[in-house]
């Protein structure tokens, strides 16, 4: 879909197992600005982010979920890293 500002926006909803993804780019389909990807687990699916990663041309970063009993986060996991051109 095109935006008010000349950039495309994508997603590809998945199943739980395979990351659900969203991407901003300079053209359909690109996701060469943005992308983020949303991973549920397969064997919960219940709607809990297990993981979730964020790429950006000069940065990167993963986040991982756990969850208590109740669906309550209990902990969080993150690594970044950053590219230099």
């Amino acid at each position: 879909m095109k935006l008010g500002n000349g950039r495309y926006e994508a997603h590809e909803h998945r199943t739980p197992g395979t990351p659900t993804v969203y991407k901003l780019g300079i053209a359909v389909e690109d996701g060469s600005l943005t992308r983020i990807e949303y991973d549920f687990h397969p064997a919960t699916n219940n709607g809990n982010v297990w993981k979730q990663r964020i790429i950006r041309p000069q940065f990167s970063a993963e986040q991982e979920y756990n969850y208590d009993a109740l669906n309550r986060i209990s902990g969080m996991y993150e690594s970044a890293a950053v590219n230099r051109a």
